[in-house]
């Protein structure tokens, strides 16, 4: 059987994402006050990496699995629902605001639990893991009301975004545990299924008009480094 991680291993990780994810969600919040096009941002997410991933793997600098259609086709739901759920996120951050965010992601692992016990046979939490489930979302909304609170003008966007990310994870975890791609493989094929389903969406509902597409063009190019940093920090 394969050997688990040690807990210095899984600790440095868990930090890494924590880290990764809060800077992300403020320069994210940054990125769409300087080029307010959703559709647009979250592709550029994606794009960048699974090119890079690409070219990393073409080169020999990383073992990436090569691309294979039936693969490409068993992620399409589970990569088009996970852009779905970024692009949801990225409209609450910016019709609302961080706090918002923050507590609608600290809703997210209480259906997760429920989903992984009923579609992958996974154990149920104890009651101590519920009690530290709530005690994560009770600490949420007690930041958000002490600072700028929790604002309802993007609810739509926030349902999508509370339905999408629970059934997307489970979804994801079991493509992990049965697609047999390495670590980068997964990365790549996630990533480049994401972006054409951006690319595709972008052009077609949100720069689908020559006006569009010129105020867009506009926001880049004159906005100089406060427009083009933040977005290209976004996408890295």
């Amino acid at each position: 059987p394969e050997a688990l991680p040690s807990s210095a291993r899984v600790t440095l990780l868990v930090c890494g994402h924590a880290i990764s994810a809060s800077l992300l969600l403020v320069v994210n919040k940054w990125a769409l006050q300087a080029f307010p096009f959703v559709w647009v941002l979250t592709t550029l997410q994606f794009l960048p990496a699974a090119v890079l991933v690409w070219l990393a793997g073409v080169m020999g600098a990383i073992e990436v699995d090569r691309l294979e259609w039936k693969k490409l086709v068993s992620f399409g739901p589970a990569a088009g629902m996970f852009f779905i759920t970024m692009t949801a996120g990225n409209a609450v951050v910016k019709h609302s605001n961080v706090d918002t965010f923050i507590v609608m992601r600290s809703l997210v692992p209480i259906p997760c639990a429920f989903l992984e016990s009923l579609a992958l046979g996974e154990p149920c939490p104890r009651p101590a893991s519920w009690v530290g489930l709530c005690m994560l979302l009770l600490g949420a909304l007690l930041y958000a009301s002490v600072n700028r609170g929790v604002t309802m003008s993007s609810s739509s966007w926030m349902i999508l975004f509370l339905v999408m990310m629970p059934v997307d994870a489970v979804l994801i975890k079991h493509l992990i545990n049965t697609t047999g791609l390495s670590q980068w493989g997964l990365v790549l094929y996630q990533n480049l299924v994401a972006a054409c389903l951006g690319i595709f969406c972008t052009l077609s509902m949100e720069l689908s008009s020559e006006q569009v597409r010129a105020s867009a063009w506009e926001k880049l190019s004159s906005g100089g480094l406060w427009t083009v940093g933040p977005v290209g920090l976004s996408a890295v």
